[in-house]
C-alpha cells in the first residue's frame, strides 16, 4: 500500500493541533523498568545497535526503544503532571502457528468527578485525569503498565526471527517492529479503550467512560452510553456499524480511503466478540492502516488516534507525526492490547483499580470513604413470639442459597474453561439457581409468614421486617441495577428477594473475577490446570468462609455469645474466635492450592503471600511462576474494602499478588452477603454499596 497519503496527513495535523491548544505543557513520561536482574529490559545478551538505537545489549535496545516511544508521545500530548509508565518483558501466550500476543497495557486506575473533569459521572484513565485536574490524583502511583512478549525473540512465531528495536521504521524481513507496538500499547495506557464489560455490556460500576461517549451503533442510531447492557453487547458485534463519531475524528475521516461511513469511522466489532480486541480498536477495514488496529501492521500512522484523544479531552501539542517506511511483517500477528472488560475468554488488561475522587475538592483521596447507616432503632422491637425463630430461618436459608448459587455457577464456569466451549450460566445452571431461589423464598415463608406460612399473606400474624431488624429498603450491593436490591421491605417475601438479589450480584462478581478474564487455554495444559485451580480453590474458600460465619451468627441468635462474627480478638474457644480459626485454615488451603498449581516446578509462589487471617505463606524465591498476564488476570485488584478490614486494590504484577487479590475480594463479597442476613446485629457495611 502506498505511503504517500500518510505524508499528506502530517501537515493537516500540525495545523489542527496548533489551532486546538495554543500554548500547553509538554508531557513528561517516565519509564519504570520492572524487570529483574538479567531479564527483559536488563537482559545482558550482547547485540549490535540497529536503526538508530545505540544499545549494545538486548536489554539496552529494548529499554531505549521504550523511551523512544515515550518521547514520541511526549511530543504529542500535553500534561502538567508526570506520567509514569511501568514496563516489563515476560513470556506471553499465545505465541505459535495461530499468531502471537505481542504485548498488553492499560491504565492502572480510573477517576471520575474530579476537579476539572469535562463530564460528570464519567471515568477517565489515570494519566488523562491527572492532566485534566492538574494534580496527581493517585498519590504518585504509576499511571499505566505494559508487558511485552519475550518469546518473540526466542522465535516462537513461525516466519519471524524476533523483535526489531530500531527507531527508523525499517525492520528487516521476518522481524517485528517494536516501536509501533510500544506506541500502540502506550496509547491504551493513556486511555484509548473502554471500561465496559463486553461479556455483560455493563458499565464500570454503572458509570460511563469517556471513550464510550463517542461510540454509536449506526444500525440503530443509539449512542453507547444510552444503550441497555444487551444493546451494548449487540453493538459490539455489529461488524461495520460500531462507529466513532467525535468531531475531531470526523474531521480526519476525509483522509481515509476505506473504513468509514460518511464522517463516521468504524471501530473493531467482529461478529464473534474478540475479548481484548473488540471495541477498543479501529476496524481492520481502515485504509491506510492505523496504529490502533487490533493486529500489528508495522505502522506508526496514528492521526485518527490523536484526533480521538482530542475528542476525549486531551490537549495536543503542535507536532509532526513521523511516518514509517516499514514493510508490514509477513505474518499478521494479533496484538490485542485488551480492553478493561471482564470476559470468560482472553482479556489481557481487564478492569483497572477504580479511584473516585470527589468533585467537591481538588485534593485527591487514596480511597473513597462512606458513612455507615445506623442499626434500626425502636421500630426493631419484635411484635410476634416467632421473631427469633424467623431470624434464624432467614440466616440459615440465606446461607443455603449463597452456597448453592456459588457451587452451580462455579461448576458451570469450570466446565466452560475445561472444555473450551459453551456459555455460563447455561440453561441447566440457570434452572438450578432459580430453584434454589424458590426454595429460599418458600423456606422463609414457612417460618416467618405467620399462620398461613406465606409471606405477604395474613400480615396480622407475620413479623414485619422492621421487627427483625431490617431497614426500610434492601441496602443494595455495589449499586446493582436490579430493582430488588434496593426495593422497599414490607414483608418477609421482600426480605427473601433482597437476600437473593444481593447474593446473586455478589456471587456473580466473585465468579467473574475468578474466570472472566482468563486467557484461552487448551484442556489438560499447565495453564488450564492453573486457571481451573484458581476458580475452584477460591470458590471453596468462599463456601468455607460463609459456612463458618453463618455458624457463628447462628450461635449468637441462639444466645451463646454477644460478639461480632468473625472476631480474632474474641476469647479463645468462643464462636467468633473459632470462626476465625476455621477461616484461616480454609484461606491457607486455598493459597497453597493456587501456588501449587501455578507456581512452576517448585509448586510454590515465588514471592510470599500475605493472608488476611493467618500467617504469611513463604515464597520460594524462584522465578518460574505463571504470570498474571499469562493467566489472564487483572493488572490491578478492584478497589473494594473488606468490611471492617483492608482495601483490596493493589497492582497485580506476580502470582502472589494475584492470590492476595483473589483472597481479599472473596472476603469482601462474603462479608457483604454475610451482613445482609443479620441486620439487627450489625449495620450493613457502607463499603458494600458505596
Amino acid at each position: 500500500m502506498s505511503r504517500a497519503p500518510r505524508m499528506l496527513l502530517v501537515a493537516a495535523l500540525v495545523a489542527f493541533t496548533a489551532a486546538a491548544v495554543g500554548q500547553a505543557d509538554a508531557a513528561t513520561i517516565v519509564v519504570n523498568n520492572l524487570d529483574g536482574a538479567g531479564e527483559g529490559f536488563n537482559d545482558p545478551t550482547p547485540r549490535a545497535p540497529e536503526g538508530g538505537n545505540p544499545g549494545m545489549t538486548l536489554g539496552a535496545l529494548r529499554l531505549n526503544a521504550f523511551n523512544e516511544a515515550a518521547d514520541r508521545w511526549e511530543a504529542i500530548i500535553s500534561s502538567g503532571v508526570v506520567i509514569q509508565a511501568n514496563g516489563n518483558f515476560n513470556p506471553l501466550m499465545p505465541c505459535g502457528m495461530d499468531g502471537a500476543l505481542l504485548g498488553s497495557a492499560g491504565p492502572n486506575s480510573t477517576h471520575r468527578d474530579f476537579a476539572g473533569a469535562p463530564l460528570p459521572a464519567t471515568w477517565y484513565s489515570q494519566a488523562q485525569a491527572n492532566a485534566l485536574a492538574g494534580v496527581d490524583l493517585n498519590g504518585g502511583a504509576a499511571d499505566l503498565s505494559a508487558t511485552f512478549n519475550t518469546s518473540i525473540d526466542a522465535g516462537c512465531l513461525p516466519g519471524t526471527t524476533g523483535w526489531y528495536y530500531g527507531f527508523d521504521g525499517n525492520p528487516p524481513p521476518g522481524t517485528i517492529d517494536f516501536v509501533p507496538v510500544l506506541l500502540h500499547e502506550l496509547a491504551h495506557g493513556l486511555g484509548f479503550l473502554t471500561f465496559v464489560n463486553l461479556s455483560t455490556g455493563a458499565k464500570l460500576l454503572g458509570f460511563d467512560d469517556i471513550f464510550m461517549t463517542f461510540l454509536e451503533n449506526h444500525s440503530t442510531g443509539l449512542m453507547y452510553p444510552a444503550m441497555s447492557n444487551a444493546q451494548r453487547i449487540a453493538a459490539s458485534t455489529n461488524t461495520g456499524n460500531l462507529h466513532w463519531i467525535g468531531p475531531n475524528v470526523a474531521a480526519m475521516s476525509a483522509l481515509l480511503a476505506s473504513g468509514k461511513v460518511g464522517t463516521h469511522v468504524r471501530m473493531y466489532a467482529p461478529g464473534t466478540a474478540a475479548p481484548g480486541s473488540s471495541v477498543s480498536h479501529w476496524d481492520t477495514a481502515l485504509a491506510p492502516n492505523e496504529l490502533m488496529e487490533p493486529f500489528d501492521t508495522g505502522t506508526s500512522f496514528q492521526l485518527l488516534t490523536e484526533a480521538a484523544f482530542t475528542d476525549m479531552g486531551y490537549a495536543l501539542l503542535p507536532h509532526t507525526t513521523p511516518t514509517s517506511t516499514a514493510t508490514p511483517t509477513p505474518t499478521v500477528t494479533p496484538s490485542p492490547t485488551p480492553t478493561v472488560t471482564a470476559t470468560r475468554t482472553a482479556t489481557i488488561t481487564p478492569t483497572p483499580t477504580v479511584t473516585a475522587t470527589a468533585s467537591a475538592t481538588a485534593t485527591p483521596t487514596a480511597h473513597p470513604t462512606c458513612t455507615v447507616d445506623p442499626i434500626p432503632g425502636p421500630t426493631a422491637t419484635p411484635v410476634t413470639s416467632a421473631a427469633l425463630k424467623c431470624k434464624r430461618a432467614i440466616a440459615k436459608n440465606a446461607t443455603k442459597f449463597y452456597a448453592a448459587k456459588t457451587k452451580y455457577l462455579q461448576r458451570c464456569a469450570a466446565t466452560v474453561l475445561k472444555t473450551g466451549s459453551g456459555t455460563c450460566p447455561d440453561a441447566t445452571t440457570s434452572a438450578k439457581i432459580a430453584s434454589a431461589a424458590a426454595k429460599l423464598a418458600i423456606a422463609i415463608g414457612k417460618t416467618c409468614g405467620g399462620a398461613d406460612r406465606l409471606c405477604g399473606g395474613d400480615l396480622a400474624e407475620e413479623e414485619p421486617p422492621a421487627g427483625l431488624g431490617w431497614p426500610a429498603a434492601c441496602p443494595n450491593f455495589e449499586n446493582d441495577a436490579d430493582p430488588a436490591c434496593s426495593a422497599p421491605l414490607t414483608d418477609c417475601g421482600d426480605v427473601a428477594a433482597c437476600i437473593e438479589c444481593i447474593g446473586e450480584a455478589a456471587v456473580d462478581q466473585a465468579i467473574a473475577l475468578y474466570y472472566d478474564s482468563l486467557t484461552p487455554s487448551a484442556p489438560g495444559t499447565l495453564l488450564n490446570r492453573c486457571q481451573d485451580t484458581i476458580g475452584r480453590a477460591a470458590a471453596r474458600f468462599v463456601l468455607a468462609r460463609e459456612k463458618a460465619i453463618a455458624k457463628c451468627w447462628d450461635a449468637r441468635l441462639a444466645g451463646k455469645h454477644a460478639g461480632i462474627c468473625p472476631d480474632a480478638s474474641a476469647p479463645v474457644g468462643s464462636p467468633p474466635q473459632k470462626a476465625i480459626v476455621t477461616i484461616a485454615k480454609a484461606e491457607t488451603k486455598a493459597v497453597v492450592a493456587m501456588c501449587k498449581a501455578c507456581g512452576g516446578t517448585d509448586q510454590k509462589c515465588d514471592q510470599a503471600v500475605t493472608t488476611l487471617h493467618g500467617p504469611p505463606i513463604a515464597g520460594s524465591g524462584g522465578n518460574d511462576d505463571l504470570t498474571p498476564a499469562t493467566i489472564g488476570f487483572l493488572p490491578s485488584c478492584p478497589l473494594v474494602k473488606v468490611p471492617d478490614g483492608v482495601f483490596c486494590d493493589q497492582p497485580v504484577t506476580n502470582l502472589a499478588d494475584l492470590v492476595e487479590c483473589v483472597d481479599c475480594v472473596s472476603a469482601f463479597k462474603v462479608g457483604c452477603i454475610d451482613r445482609v442476613r443479620v441486620p439487627g446485629f450489625e449495620p450493613y457495611p457502607c463499603e458494600c454499596n458505596p
